[in-house]
């Protein structure tokens, strides 16, 4: 099948999905928390080596408990994304954005006509994040793309709504970022995080597009 027609297939049925009452999502986040585990999926397997890592003086059960907790966490916010992705951003924002901390930094520096980068952690539900910077004027994601077209394009699509422009080449980021905050007006920049940074780039951003 076509990727793109793929993509806008997998877009219907999100949009019918998210559809469904709140308490109903909540427990199919659950339900998909408590599956990783069960089946010990790649999504409970890094969890428990980070946790390894990063608490080694918890015994198996507090890691096991704070483990679970993480999961179903991050089954939720899952939940939340594809709920923001199928519908209006101005609805979304007009629901959900309840404070903004540092706005008076961010339209100082947007009032000074030098672009701005704004470099979005995965804490929280960051794709409300890009729907506030699209609403105040056009922007430039950087992105790791997935290795399949169709989820690329399913990307695209849920991200449409937004003031998105379209920045380039793919091998240097970093040069990517700075030439996307000259020209987007107003200019901002949205890295996430890749595995591998660029040669010669010290941020972990891998490729520039819409």
């Amino acid at each position: 099948m076509n990727p793109h027609r793929k993509a806008r297939l997998v877009y219907r049925a999100t949009t019918l999905f998210a559809r469904l009452p709140w308490p109903l999502l909540r427990g199919f986040a659950r339900a998909l928390a408590w599956t990783w585990v069960r089946l010990d999926a790649r999504e409970s397997r890094v969890t428990r080596r980070n946790l390894e890592l990063a608490y080694p003086e918890l015994d198996a059960p507090a890691r096991d408990r704070l483990q679970r907790e993480l999961l179903r966490s991050t089954a939720l916010q899952a939940i939340e994304t594809l709920r923001l992705w199928s519908r209006k951003p101005a609805d979304n924002l007009r629901l959900h954005l309840k404070e903004r901390h540092g706005q008076a930094l961010y339209d100082a520096a947007l009032a000074s006509g030098k672009g701005v980068i704004v470099a979005a952690p995965h804490y929280g539900n960051w794709e409300l994040l890009n729907q506030w910077l699209a609403s105040r004027g056009q922007i430039a994601i950087v992105y790791k793309p997935p290795e399949d077209e169709a989820s690329d394009a399913f990307l695209q699509i849920v991200r449409a709504a937004t003031t998105c422009s379209r920045c380039a080449p793919k091998a240097r980021p970093c040069a990517s970022c700075s030439r996307c905050s000259r020209t987007a007006v107003p200019p901002a920049s949205c890295p996430t995080s890749s595995p591998r940074p660029a040669t010669g780039c010290s941020c972990r951003s891998s490729a520039c597009r819409h």
